[in-house]
């Protein structure tokens, strides 16, 4: 063994003894929170009045007006409900981390009306239900559900301890519904998201959005909380790469990001951009109007994802008829198939080094870049192939994720737990 190897076998223990400290630590650090918050809550004195509405209804809790998936997965909620005449009260979350989509119109309201209570947030939000008026809300009903996204199969063991709040858990994929399930042994039921409805056409264009007139447009998306490791943006370029190369050509990889400065790796990102002016970096925040203009504008989305809880940017590239290349693994599989979109073959993996909130050790996939890279060409080369797909997309996504499909779901789920209360 040289020198050399054996200095490189050191560093690599050394990285994994540090990572398994940190994540250790973090994870004690974490339960223990989460622990200290589920036994005040549950020393709190229960309202003397509790709120024991026999109509069917339910009051939501959630970030609803943030720009982020949580946000849009609250809203999705409220879209089913108003779909199918279900009765509602609102409570919007302000989260100082992410901004606010001021082109969200919501009706929010302090007043908590059912017996039912809905927390779109996950167990590392849990801090929220201690904060007034979430907290009276949360000892005033007769029954509290927590709506919750994860995107591996190895599910922390905080979020056990955070269920003991909780009557049932709802979830938005097959997949999330297998994992917590795994752990936890409450009712965890699986409520569709729906996709929101848009206009066929774009309010903004190519130009305005500052993004080339001409040309085949690629486009993948990630928000720096969600983490490159499991978003993977650079498995997508290497894909776009792979089958264009870095010369002149008329097609384009548009990577929208947005939370950049928590991370060092935008400095790579930035560095690929630098070296291939095809690829093109969109760092900023957009409302949901303006992303809407950006999938309306693009000819097809890639996400060579390692997991998902749901994958709503897949849904909502498909709801507008583009034809989608995807890792064909986790919760997209939901609404994926080989007809509407291009699932893509994958190794399954391990991560390498800590990536919070995800150990080192995570399982997950590891999808193939070639395989990527000849759909991404032989998409260029054959427009009516993305008509066919695109239209296909479209039409699954629109009847079996509609606002209606969750309102029903929803309104089901309700009657079953009146009857039981």
């Amino acid at each position: 063994m040289t020198i050399r190897s054996s200095y490189s076998r050191l560093i690599g223990i050394l990285r994994s003894l540090s990572d398994r400290v940190k994540y250790s630590v973090d994870s004690y650090l974490m339960e223990r929170r989460v622990k200290a918050l589920v036994n005040k809550l549950k020393q709190e004195p229960r309202s003397t009045q509790l709120t024991n509405s026999t109509h069917l209804g339910i009051n939501i809790y959630g970030f609803m007006s943030a720009g982020f998936g949580l946000g849009e997965a609250a809203r999705s909620t409220i879209r089913g409900a108003e779909a199918v005449g279900l009765p509602i009260s609102l409570y919007d979350i302000e989260l100082p981390t992410h901004p606010v989509d001021h082109t969200i119109s919501l009706k929010t309201s302090d007043q908590r009306k059912f017996g039912v209570n809905l927390f779109h947030f996950n167990p590392d939000m849990i801090a929220t239900l201690v904060n007034e008026p979430v907290k009276s809300g949360y000892l005033s009903a007769s029954y509290n559900i927590a709506f919750w996204f994860w995107e591996t199969p190895q599910l922390p063991r905080y979020w056990v301890t955070a269920s003991e709040l909780f009557h049932e858990i709802w979830v938005g994929s097959t997949f999330c519904a297998s994992a917590v399930r795994t752990k936890i042994s409450k009712p965890v039921i699986k409520i569709p998201l729906n996709v929101a409805p848009h206009e066929a056409g774009s309010s903004s264009g190519r130009t305005e959005l500052g993004l080339p007139e001409q040309g085949f447009l690629f486009l993948t998306m990630m928000d720096f909380f969600s983490r490159p490791e499991r978003k993977n943006p650079f498995g997508v370029i290497d894909a776009f790469e792979k089958a264009f190369g870095s010369g002149s050509t008329d097609t384009y990889l548009i990577v929208k990001v947005s939370n950049s400065a928590i991370n060092p790796e935008f400095g790579r990102l930035k560095e690929y951009s630098r070296q291939n002016r095809r690829i093109i970096i969109l760092d900023r925040f957009l409302a949901r109007s303006e992303l809407y203009s950006l999938i309306s504008n693009m000819d097809c989305l890639v996400s060579l994802h390692r997991a998902e809880g749901f994958g709503l940017p897949i849904a909502e590239a498909m709801s507008f008829g583009k034809p989608v290349i995807a890792t064909g693994w986790s919760a997209n599989m939901d609404f994926m198939t080989s007809e509407n979109s291009f699932p893509v073959n994958y190794d399954m993996t391990t991560l390498d080094s800590y990536a919070p909130p995800y150990s080192r050790g995570t399982v997950w996939a590891n999808p193939k870049i070639g395989e990527a890279a000849a759909i991404m060409r032989k998409l260029v080369n054959n427009p009516e192939l993305c008509r066919e797909v695109g239209d296909k997309a479209r039409a699954d996504i629109n009847s079996r994720f509609s606002a209606e499909v969750t309102g029903q779901r929803i309104v089901e789920r309700l009657k079953e737990i009146q009857r039981k209360m």
